[in-house]
């Protein structure tokens, strides 16, 4: 499938899931009282960074892009280094974690 092609349909989706599950981890956070510094700070991966991927070698042409693990990203920056265990807890407990990165997981 033309990778150009597949982006463009799926973008809406992947959006529409991006603010999904950000409204989701706020509500987690807020249920258990997790102050977070800034509003959670999200994004779809861009063509651009998805061609650069593939140019890289990263990535190969002709497979499929919901192979990508990260075509979305969300930053959650916590108030004070205590509560970081704590979101990691709660997102642990609530998504199957893929991988995990030290401090940053993939699910």
């Amino acid at each position: 499938m033309d990778i150009k092609r597949e982006y463009n349909e799926l973008i809406n989706d992947y959006e529409e899931f991006l603010n999904e599950i950000s409204r989701l981890i706020e509500r987690l956070l807020n249920s258990k009282n997790i102050p977070i510094a800034f509003e959670i700070n999200k994004r779809v991966k861009t063509f651009e960074s998805i061609q650069e991927k593939i140019y890289s070698n990263k990535f190969r042409k002709g497979r499929s892009l919901k192979e990508l693990n990260d075509l979305i990203g969300l930053r959650i920056v916590v108030l004070f280094p205590e509560y970081k265990d704590k979101v990691i807890n709660l997102l642990e407990s609530n998504f199957i974690i893929i991988k995990k990165y030290n401090s940053n997981i993939t699910f």
